[in-house]
């Protein structure tokens, strides 16, 4: 004998989890500042806040769905960052052949309190855009070819 929910219990589910995910989605936006803010000679940067935005992004597409929208199908596309990322972390490349004379050397550009901008932050913001977009497509084309 299967188990099933009554219809009552698996909307009480499904609400229990679209409240879960819309309280904790600001803590994932946090997170995924701090991750790309962390930087790139320490654990996190531009791949991991990308595949945490990715995450976040699967989860919201997931809520609306839950509370009977078109959930995943009528979410932004994102497929316009692959080409930003790609063009920004080149260009983070060239910053240290324009400023310090050889090609990828690091160029600190200014100082915010205890955040230093630097070509090394513009190379994982370039991953983080890319990341992003090529997972958010990925996504995106999952969830079209299984409908």
């Amino acid at each position: 004998m299967r188990f099933r929910f009554k219809s009552a219990a698996k909307d009480k589910m499904n609400r229990l989890f679209g409240e879960g995910i819309y309280l904790l989605k600001h803590v994932f936006v946090l997170l995924v500042i701090f991750l790309l803010l962390r930087g790139h000679h320490h654990p996190g940067g531009g791949f991991i806040a990308g595949v945490l935005a990715t995450v976040l992004y699967l989860l919201i597409g997931l809520t609306k769905e839950t509370y009977g929208g078109k959930g995943l199908t009528k979410l932004p596309h994102f497929t316009s960052l692959i080409p930003v990322g790609i063009l920004t972390s080149v260009s983070s490349g060239f910053l240290g052949l324009f400023f310090n004379g050889s090609l990828f050397s690091s160029v600190t550009i200014c100082e915010l309190g205890e955040f230093i901008l630097t070509s090394e932050f513009i190379f994982d913001l370039g991953v983080f855009f890319l990341v992003t977009g090529a997972g958010t497509k990925i996504f995106d084309n999952f969830i079209h070819y299984g409908r």
